[in-house]
């Protein structure tokens, strides 16, 4: 659904009586509410309910003007690459895990898709089969296709290799905001892999931002953080 002049847009999907929008439009900001009263008059006009999902909290006045109400399931976990640091008291479990990784003979290192060989990336699409035990990823609308099934060159791959030098897992980031952000698509590693190796890749992953001029990092979206945050 674009807006009169094109200058904004909203992906959707008409599904179960629902016209189910997938985040905010994008393009020019100041159309983006014209843009959604075009969605909510087609799609009264086609007897769907609008609704659309993961908005961005700073834009819920844009819909409560439309009508909508909001329903808070979660947050996108974000982190800060200049101010992030584990020698935190709250940082204890994942400096711990960091460790343990290290105490396994765990290596890792971060490289671009586009420099992978050919040879490791069949090494990689065996890694997600085994950690998906051959099943599609369903449901993460936040994430890009299967992984290495088409090419990224410019996303960031941070590999991860036991004591013996061969791939447990992997963790693949998409870049954007102009190269001053990185978005996660996709982590995997092998059933059995050593405890610790998401974070220890997860990490070096945040030294690689942090030396090359990368603002933040995103990683998975957080299901009803604020209420977790209370137990």
């Amino acid at each position: 659904m674009f807006a009169s002049d094109r200058g904004a847009a909203l992906a959707y999907r008409s599904l179960f009586g629902v016209a189910l929008g997938s985040g905010d439009p994008i393009g020019a900001r100041d159309q983006f509410l014209d843009c959604l009263r075009r969605f909510v008059a087609h799609s009264e006009e086609q007897g769907l309910r609008p609704v659309i999902m993961l908005v961005r909290e700073d834009r819920l006045a844009l819909y409560e003007h439309l009508g909508f109400q909001s329903l808070y399931l979660g947050d996108e976990a974000v982190l800060d690459v200049g101010a992030f640091t584990l020698d935190n008291p709250r940082m204890r479990n994942v400096r711990q895990a960091v460790q343990r990784s290290a105490n396994f003979g765990v290596t890792t290192e971060v490289v671009r898709e586009a420099d992978i060989p050919p040879s490791l990336v069949a090494s990689l699409r065996e890694i997600t089969v085994r950690a998906r035990r051959g099943k599609r990823e369903e449901g993460f609308s936040a994430a890009l296709e299967e992984p290495f099934s088409v090419p990224h060159p410019t996303c960031l791959v941070a590999l991860c290799r036991d004591r013996l030098g061969a791939l447990i897992g992997f963790q693949r980031y998409s870049l954007c905001s102009g190269s001053t952000k990185l978005s996660v698509d996709a982590m995997r590693r092998v059933p059995g892999a050593p405890n610790g190796i998401t974070e220890r890749m997860i990490f070096e992953a945040l030294q690689w931002a942090r030396h090359n001029e990368i603002i933040e990092l995103s990683l998975n979206f957080v299901a009803f953080r604020r209420q977790l945050q209370g137990l």
